[in-house]
């Protein structure tokens, strides 16, 4: 049980990583596409 807890909590770790990342990804080309409007 402990080994699939671990493995369910390293995947949500990732998965929350990678809506981090991408959500970043997403703001600077918005602001970047802004910028170059302005």
């Amino acid at each position: 049980m402990r080994r699939r807890e671990s493995a369910t909590r390293r995947r949500a770790a990732d998965e929350r990583a990678f809506r981090i990342t991408f959500f970043a990804v997403r703001a600077t080309c918005f602001l970047g596409n802004n910028a170059v409007f302005l």
